[in-house]
């Protein structure tokens, strides 16, 4: 279990490193070399940081957001994005660390209330009751019905050469590794289902069980040095 002190190093790191591979495209088209040093140094810290301590933060994925919906990296990446994992790629044999392109997938399964309208409801009682009842009801607000989380699951699949290529088995994702945080907030599901017989029927008979696939692109980069370790 990682302790305090080397969260709040994690915490720093993934903030240096998204600040610098964002600045990356217009650091090379303006060959700022202070810039350029810095994308260095940084991995240099990560590096070290993770140096014989296997665990959290030996991985990172950044969001390759302007190509986020593409299928795949055979789709082509946006030009900025393209420029980050090509320099990133040329920095590998130096600092000890491999990048690649990859898949993100946020899988989420839930249960939804259909919205009911308590408005239409027809309730018998006397006159009194029910001239009553239609004020109340008048001023209440249908149920539109809402979402209940169960559970998330992140998968990541990982792509072997800039134009596809050759493709590694779905592995599972920590999502404090993802420089972004959750890359995927604000975005709609690329997918949302009704579930199969897969999953168990909610006990509420105005629920469904739903599950929502969320995909992008991302840069996946993982050290060398914790690899070895772990080995």
């Amino acid at each position: 279990m990682a302790t305090p002190c080397r969260d709040d190093q994690l915490i720093c790191l993934k903030k240096d490193l998204t600040e610098a591979i964002d600045t990356l495209p217009k650091s090379i088209a303006g060959k700022s070399t202070e810039k350029l040093e810095n994308v260095e140094s940084t991995l240099e810290r990560w590096i070290s940081n993770i140096r014989g301590k296997p665990g959290q933060g030996d991985y990172w994925v950044y969001h390759l957001e302007d190509s986020s919906k593409r299928k795949d990296l055979s789709d082509g990446l946006a030009a900025d994005d393209l420029a980050r994992l090509r320099y990133l790629q040329g920095l590998e044999s130096k600092h000890q660390f491999n990048v690649f392109g990859a898949q993100v997938q946020k899988k989420v399964i839930g249960t939804r209330r259909a919205a009911i309208d308590h408005r239409a409801e027809e309730c018998p009682g006397s006159e009194a009751e029910d001239e009553d009842e239609d004020e109340d009801e008048a001023d209440a607000e249908p149920d539109t019905g809402e979402d209940n989380v169960c559970e998330i699951n992140w998968t990541i699949q990982v792509t072997f050469g800039i134009n596809g290529g050759r493709k590694t088995n779905i592995l599972d994702l920590n999502p404090d590794n993802i420089l972004q945080d959750d890359c995927f907030k604000g975005y709609k599901p690329d997918e949302d289902n009704v579930s199969d017989d897969d999953y168990d029927e909610p006990a509420h008979p105005d629920e469904c069980t739903y599950i929502q696939y969320y995909r992008s692109l991302v840069s996946f980069g993982y050290s060398l040095i914790a690899w070895i370790s772990d080995g």
